[in-house]
């Protein structure tokens, strides 16, 4: 059966696009899930709500009593590739030694093809703060990799790159089975002092962002939005390789699923109505 291949310069490799010709399957290198935003099973608006799931693989951390926020989605998107973004409004302003930012955590096995290479973490970003933005790579608590990225106009969409270099990691717990942690991505709105790490260099220890990330806090007209992102071996971004949106949902239902109680009946029983959407995560 005939395979589809392109050249990556990055990592002078041909690599596998579709499994097949006419087969429903990608092969993609992107080791994230759902990073275009189609998926979202809990709802499409969260308001002062601490660690919670947002869209499908992404939670949002913060300390919500302290400050509003509020994270939803979006259809102000770069191009036409993209249907959807995450977007993030700051709501209230926030004590200076406080932190908050949106995670992915990838699964273990899902965390094998990195390592021992050079890497790229790529996506769209835009923002009404230009500056310096940082994220953080990190595994469950004894190495962190931190990127700096600087948004150069504001309130425009912007293509973004960082290198995440696991080619020369050394040492740290890092957990490659089923079930597990494997790393933690937090792209930062704001850093806490306790959460600094040092930019371009593995850190040994838990850390979240670097000391020059922006206030996205400093106003309530702070908003940032972000898509298309993608984490895979290599120098260079690839073009982005989007999931029809049932296989996205098929790979998200692994770990949260959502069942509404009417569904399973013929007839809808209003007394259970307010009570009838049941999360289970994974």
């Amino acid at each position: 059966m005939s395979t589809l291949k392109r050249y990556n310069s990055g990592t002078a490799e041909w690599e596998r696009v579709l499994g097949s010709f006419g087969g429903a399957s990608f092969f993609k290198s992107n080791v994230m899930m759902n990073s275009d935003f189609k998926v979202w099973q809990n709802g499409t608006s969260f308001v002062n709500q601490d660690y919670m799931t947002t869209a499908d693989r992404w939670v949002f951390a913060g300390e919500a009593s302290t400050a509003g926020s509020e994270v939803s989605r979006s259809t102000d998107v770069p191009n036409s590739n993209y249907a959807y973004s995450l977007r993030f409004d700051a709501n209230g302003t926030v004590a200076s030694d406080w932190g908050s930012h949106i995670r992915y955590a990838i699964e273990g096995p899902d965390l094998i093809p990195l390592f021992g290479k050079r890497c790229v973490y790529s996506f769209w970003f835009k923002t009404n703060k230009t500056g310096t933005h940082s994220i953080g790579f990190s595994n469950s608590n004894d190495r962190t990799y931190i990127a700096e990225f600087t948004v150069n106009s504001a309130d425009t969409w912007e293509f973004k790159e960082v290198e995440v270099p696991f080619d020369t990691l050394s040492g740290g717990t890092w957990t490659t089975g089923e079930g597990t942690l494997g790393m933690k991505i937090r792209m930062n709105y704001k850093v806490s002092t306790a959460g600094v790490g040092t930019a371009g260099v593995w850190n040994n220890g838990n850390f979240v962002g670097s000391v020059n990330q922006v206030n996205l806090y400093s106003s309530t007209s702070d908003y940032c939005l972000m898509t298309g992102i993608q984490f895979h071996p290599g120098t260079k971004a690839q073009p982005f390789v989007s999931r029809p949106y049932h296989e996205e949902l098929a790979a998200c239902m692994r770990y949260q699923q959502v069942f509404d109680i009417n569904d399973f009946q013929r007839t809808p029983v209003s007394s259970v109505s307010t009570a009838s959407v049941v999360i289970i995560q994974l």
